[in-house]
């Protein structure tokens, strides 16, 4: 049927040409009809491949990759709960804290010692080896 015709032109037409063939396709019609199927299969392909990727970004996110993120949570959780632990061991939050405060205290005197006496010990080292490169020095020259 050709909307674009005039009406007296379609009355014109006899039924039998209005029907369309069934073998017989106009070539226009041939060429629409590729491509758009082409437009489907590529819409479908684009389709999946993005359903594809999706899936492989869910899969990714699931695998239970650890960031830094949660580690510093999950620290800052067990510190939490240690230290409720800790209150209700006490008796109370004040003196939990304060038993806290001690075991940093002897903790990080602990640790001055033993920074200071590795700085001794590498400061010792340094002046050994700029000897041994002086007294190196002197026997070449």
């Amino acid at each position: 049927m050709n909307i674009f015709a005039s009406s007296s032109a379609r009355d014109a037409q006899s039924p039998d040409e209005s029907a369309p063939d069934v073998g017989h396709e106009p070539p226009r019609a041939r060429i629409r009809d590729r491509w758009g199927k082409r437009n489907d299969a590529a819409m479908r392909r684009a389709y999946l491949r993005g359903r594809r990727d999706e899936r492989a970004l869910q899969r990714g996110a699931n695998r239970g990759g650890v960031s830094v993120a949660n580690l510093i949570v999950l620290f800052a959780a067990c510190l939490c709960v240690l230290f409720v632990a800790l209150a209700i061991h006490e008796g109370s939050f004040a003196r939990g804290g304060q038993v806290l405060d001690r075991r940093i205290a002897a903790a990080s005197a602990s640790a001055r010692q033993t920074t200071e006496l590795a700085v001794a010990e590498a400061g010792q080292a340094i002046q050994n080896v700029g000897g041994r490169l002086k007294q190196s020095a002197a026997g070449l020259g």
